[in-house]
């Protein structure tokens, strides 16, 4: 018989919060490419949509123009801008809801009660 596999549970990083930490990283390299940068935004579907809109509502003189490619987008908005926006990104977009800020404090509180329930049996 096969033994099934073991579900880990564990806190989870969303996609785009991850993307923003790669497309971050990269931007702050001297030596990346455009490419590099292109294939970064390519992989999250949600940071690829943004951008374009970005690029594409972005302009100075409030025209929207029509942007064909992530490439195109990024030249667009410039690595300097693309950079702070991305950080505006990471700030607003929340990694934790509510519920799982509460259930984390909850679990470090019964951590806390059992480790004190120990050292007071280890002391007695």
């Amino acid at each position: 018989m096969s033994q099934l596999p073991s579900l880990i549970e564990g806190r989870t990083i969303e996609p785009t919060a991850i993307a923003n930490a790669r497309l971050l990283a990269r931007l702050d390299s001297p030596d990346a490419s455009l490419n590099e940068i292109e294939a970064v935004v390519r992989n999250d579907p949600s940071l690829a949509h943004r951008l374009l809109k970005v690029a594409a509502d972005g302009s100075s003189n409030g025209l929207a123009r029509r942007v064909r490619s992530l490439r195109e987008a990024i030249t667009l908005v410039g690595w300097r801008k693309l950079k702070d926006w991305v950080m505006l990104l990471s700030l607003s977009d929340p990694i934790d809801s509510f519920e799982a800020q509460f259930n984390s404090a909850l679990l470090r509180a019964k951590l806390c009660e059992s480790l004190t329930l120990l050292l007071l049996l280890q002391s007695a």
